[in-house]
């Protein structure tokens, strides 16, 4: 069974080491150079350093209780949206992964609405992600070392896995060993996946990443010229089923769409000041609402956090679809589906 690390994650809003490289455009060298540092001199506040708020318990619901003892694994690396699971699952959550989806994200956009585009996207992602680690842990269950190692007894001989007699004295051994085996086997509890896409209002056109400088700026006056576009944002989440009943797993997803409206004033100026800070490199739409992306807003309508990538409120109605507990934290086996299989709804 390979090794999953935890992973402790930062406050949402913090930002990169200021030597750490500016992210690149796909397939094109990082032109910029890293910012350069400045020594400051700071003055010590007379009263002492204030002290930092305490961690912030999470939410105390049967499903967050269940969920924080379980494997959770994000289909995404993107740090907005590991900060803002952090947020809804409760800090430094100890079981929390990270498997980026290898589900190339080449569906035809000629063919698909911006709603359907996102949620096929999502869904695929989360698909990908879910089957890949079932597979690998089917691999790591047929490989004979823990049986090998068990079925001798150092001189050659056969111990009582196999004949069930020689061997009893190292009998309460072995099955110390499958409790440690069980826990390192243990599946995942819940997969979560998701994709935001920019569409301008006035054509319908789905805007991703930006690919180059030129294209970033070309977006951003696009964008500030129409005044208003939609982002759309699909959550899938996916979560092995209790009695493995077909397909294997149960599967919930919502769409959101918030529309936000850019600053006419802004000039080409300030378009290339922003573009040169790298910032909205690495988003769809090429800003971060969330940075100094915000310059360039005027107003929201709809959910903040659906622009920055995961939307909270609907990813807790996805997570409550698919992992039933009842009101001790305990996983219910026997919540039924109803005739649907998989919900996938707006």
């Amino acid at each position: 069974m390979p090794t999953h690390n935890s992973i402790t994650l930062p406050l949402l809003g913090t930002r990169p080491p200021p030597n750490d490289p500016p992210p690149a455009y796909p397939g094109l060298p990082n032109a910029l150079p890293p910012p350069q540092t400045t020594t400051t001199t700071t003055t010590p506040i007379p009263t002492g350093n204030p002290r930092p708020p305490p961690p912030r318990a999470p939410l105390s619901l049967p499903l967050i209780q269940h969920l924080r003892q379980r494997r959770v694994v994000l289909a995404s690396a993107s740090p907005r949206r590991i900060q803002l699971l952090n947020m809804l699952l409760g800090p430094s959550h100890p079981k929390l992964e990270v498997h980026v989806s290898q589900f190339p994200e080449t569906l035809d956009k000629s063919e698909h609405t911006p709603y359907s585009y996102v949620l096929a996207t999502a869904h695929g992602k989360c698909l990908d992600v879910y089957t890949r680690l079932l597979l690998s842990e089917q691999d790591e269950k047929k490989k004979p070392s823990s049986t090998s190692k068990k079925s001798t007894d150092g001189r050659g001989g056969k111990k009582g896995l196999l004949d069930g007699k020689d061997g009893d004295e190292e009998e309460d051994d072995d099955e110390d060993d499958d409790d440690e085996e069980e826990e390192e086997e243990e599946e995942p509890a819940v997969i979560i996946a998701a994709d935001t896409v920019i569409v301008r209002t006035p054509t319908g056109t789905i805007l991703e990443k930006p690919t180059s400088r030129q294209n970033h700026i070309t977006t951003l006056q696009q964008l500030i010229a129409d005044g208003s576009h939609s982002v759309f944002t699909a959550v899938v989440c996916m979560a092995p089923r209790p009695d493995a009943r077909f397909p294997g797993y149960r599967v919930r997803s919502k769409v959101v769409e918030t529309v936000v409206t850019f600053d006419k004033t802004v000039t080409r100026e300030m378009v290339e000041a922003y573009v040169d800070t790298r910032e909205g490199v690495d988003k769809a739409g090429g800003y971060a609402l969330q940075g100094l992306g915000a310059v360039l807003v005027e107003k929201v309508v709809g959910s903040w956090d659906n622009v920055v990538g995961l939307p909270l409120r609907e990813t807790l109605k996805c997570l409550e679809g698919v992992v039933r507990v009842t009101g001790d934290g305990e996983l219910d086996e026997e919540s039924s589906d109803g005739e649907e299989e998989e919900e996938l709804e707006e």
